[in-house]
């Protein structure tokens, strides 16, 4: 299994046709101060299965971890049932994870870890930067 498509957004869904929305992809968030907390974003992965894990279920991890790798954020893990068509020789598979209320304790860079199993099969980087405060306004709350 490999990843085709990696990304955050602000929103995602799929339609009942199999289209996949996207809303506001984005590599950079920025803030006044931190740390910050960010409302809501959704990782978008599309995944590609090689013919030999047709009719198997592949164990998906996700983790968000700061510049020194330590983690800040832990997703359960989700699991992806690669369908047995003999017709389709390599299965394309797409996974939405919503996530709300992430905090970050400091601007720098970040990025989601995927794990396939327990390997990882591809990194989203995700930077907070700094947004210059407009002179005269008060310091705002910390979310972003």
């Amino acid at each position: 299994m490999h990843i085709t498509m990696a990304v955050v957004a602000d929103a995602a869904n799929r339609t009942d046709n199999g289209k996949l929305n996207l809303l506001g992809v984005f590599h950079t968030l920025y803030a006044l101060q931190a740390p910050c907390q960010h409302p809501h974003m959704s990782i978008v992965i599309n995944f590609e299965a090689t013919a030999m894990e047709r009719g198997t279920r592949q164990k998906v991890g996700i983790r968000l971890v700061n510049a020194d790798g330590k983690p800040v954020l832990q997703m359960p893990e989700s699991f992806l049932d690669v369908p047995h068509d003999p017709t389709v020789v390599t299965p394309q598979l797409s996974l939405i994870a919503n996530i709300s209320g992430v905090m970050f304790e400091t601007f720098g860079s970040y990025q989601f870890d995927i794990t396939v199993g327990n390997d990882i099969l591809g990194r989203i980087p995700i930077t907070i930067a700094r947004l210059a405060q407009p002179p005269g306004l008060p310091p705002p709350p910390p979310t972003l």
